[in-house]
């Protein structure tokens, strides 16, 4: 059970993967529209108090899953010493993304703009832990999509994982942020 909940890519990977993925990103991004919540990065999540047009949520979601494959892809290509498929790189990285589902559920209980002491209720500090659990679960997700996807293990997979992330989260984060001023 473990296996499947933290290492699905030993069972699933490339195109059967990838259209999963595409579908959980687009399941993801019409919830986030209507609970007025965005991902606006790779591991961010917020709400709103206005509502964005929804080919906002849909361009965050392309967005994201670019600037995730490419920096992975580009590692992939450069570390392993293993035959690397785009499609492996690409469908893997897109079912990670399969609990962001469940946070954009979270946006329905989450208040706009949480700002101050007063704000906080015992049900935003279990939906926010909530998705910072769903957030750590995705981390695992792609760190175990980067290992299977480009044959990567210890520390030939940690250093390059933690530079991609990063690249992958303030790049997205950068594109994101220009959507909301169109």
């Amino acid at each position: 059970m473990g296996t499947k909940l933290f290492n699905p890519f030993i069972y699933l990977a490339g195109g059967k993967a990838l259209v999963i993925g595409l579908l959980a990103m687009a399941a993801a991004a019409v919830l986030g529209f209507l609970s007025h919540s965005h991902f606006n990065g790779v591991l961010d999540f917020h709400k709103y108090k206005v509502q964005l047009p929804f080919y906002v949520s849909v361009a965050e979601q392309v967005i994201i899953l670019v600037c995730l494959v490419l920096p992975f892809y580009i590692a992939g290509r450069i570390f392993s010493k293993s035959e690397i498929r785009f499609i492996d790189v690409a469908g893997t990285l897109a079912l990670a993304r399969w609990p962001m589902v469940l946070t954009a559920l979270t946006g329905f209980g989450l208040p706009a703009d949480v700002r101050g002491v007063e704000d906080v209720t015992p049900s935003v500090i279990v939906l926010g832990l909530t998705a910072l659990v769903l957030a750590v679960w995705v981390i695992a997700l792609t760190y175990n999509a980067f290992s299977v996807s480009c044959n990567l293990k210890g520390a030939k997979c940690t250093f390059p994982f933690v530079v991609c992330i990063i690249i992958a989260e303030v790049s997205a984060y950068f594109l994101c942020s220009l959507l909301y001023t169109l």
